[in-house]
């Protein structure tokens, strides 16, 4: 799945995004980050694909949600990025890879 994240057109995997449209079930993110010591998780708002729309572009604004979501959580927590991220996007970052 083609989606926009840190200004660049990137493929993220369309499974959850799928499941969700194909289930009329919301897709829920949650992200993880470190902070004081431990582990605290961070649950975000309810993805759900504008009403009407075909699978395919259920499918993609669903993608696109969750691509926005991550995007500012990694811009909040950019220690965590290599928890998520594929490594061959570590240049995208400007990080080493």
């Amino acid at each position: 799945m083609l989606v926009r994240l840190f200004g660049r057109e990137v493929h993220i995997p369309a499974g959850p995004f799928f499941l969700a449209s194909r289930s009329d079930a919301p897709a829920m993110p949650a992200f993880c980050h470190w902070e004081a010591g431990r582990y605290h998780r961070w649950a975000g708002p309810r993805l759900e694909a504008p009403e009407g729309a075909d699978r395919d572009r259920a499918v993609q604004e669903l993608a696109q949600q969750w691509a926005g979501l991550f995007e500012s959580f990694v811009r909040e927590h950019p220690d965590m990025w290599q928890f998520w991220l594929d490594k061959r996007w570590a240049r995208w970052l400007g990080v080493a890879g």
